[in-house]
């Protein structure tokens, strides 16, 4: 388990989507994610997507290859990708989590040229990250 990593990364969610759909991603992600022994949290807030994928980086690596070619949003940002010793979400396959107050925070984000993944600490990913983390945890 010495190579276990975490991806946080942020979307525009394509304007079509609906709830089913939203929904139909959730389920299928779970089940990839169990057979892929990925762990982590979707979040969602009507327009975009914060998503923090725990696991090994041969298995991350395919699947953020796979997450940036749906068509069913864009401009698929990586926030940070990091080791890590332990998972967050080590019991979530895919948890999800709705929350309308992610839109302005992720818009700017996703507006900033200037942003380079690994920034961490007091930035607004890490701003974001913390947002969707303290969401998902009970």
């Amino acid at each position: 388990m010495g190579n276990l990593r975490r991806i946080f990364y942020i979307s525009r969610a394509d304007a079509s989507l609906d709830g089913a759909t939203v929904k139909d991603i959730v389920l299928r992600s779970q089940r990839s994610n169990r057979q892929l022994d990925v762990t982590g949290v979707l979040a969602h807030s009507g327009q975009h997507f914060a998503q923090v994928l725990e696991g090994t980086a041969e298995n991350l690596a395919g699947l953020t290859n796979k997450i940036r070619l749906d068509k069913r949003h864009g401009q698929v940002t990586v926030l940070f990708d990091e080791p890590i010793s332990k998972r967050d979400y080590a019991d979530w396959s895919m948890g999800f989590l709705y929350d309308a107050s992610l839109t302005e925070e992720i818009e700017k984000a996703l507006s900033d040229s200037t942003h380079q993944p690994q920034d961490r600490d007091g930035t607004l990913a890490h701003k974001i990250f913390l947002h969707v983390s303290d969401l998902a945890r009970p």
